[in-house]
């Protein structure tokens, strides 16, 4: 039985042929049925069922967010004088998308101060 807490990933376990649940850490492999473990109750027994994880059982699966457009750097930027590159890069702007940008010319990143600019146009 993989049993869940707050935080925690789940709790391989094995349930003895007494009835004892035994919970093993993370990570170590439970026994095989018939498997003699150490029981609280008895000393040793054996063991009756060893439940399979399913893979729902690892928790929600990750997904990643969609990557972020040059569309949306312009509407960023377009209100601000401009933006230092961390702050950029923390709303997940690549560094590829801002070299992109400053290839095109409408973008210009100030190596020295870490500051990006939208390039006015002429």
């Amino acid at each position: 039985m993989i049993t869940r807490r707050p935080g925690r990933e789940p709790q391989p376990s094995a349930t003895l042929e007494c009835g004892q649940v035994v919970h093993y850490e993370p990570g170590i492999c439970p026994p095989a049925p018939g498997d003699v473990v150490p029981c609280r109750r008895h000393g040793y027994c054996a063991t009756a069922a060893v439940p399979v994880p399913t893979r729902g059982a690892r928790g929600p699966r990750r997904t990643r967010s969609p990557r972020r457009t040059q569309e949306e750097l312009r509407a960023r930027l377009g209100g601000l004088p401009g933006e230092s590159l961390a702050a950029l890069r923390r709303e997940r702007f690549t560094l590829r998308l801002l070299a992109d940008a400053q290839q095109e010319g409408w973008l210009r990143v100030d190596q020295e101060s870490d500051w990006v600019r939208l390039r006015s146009l002429p």
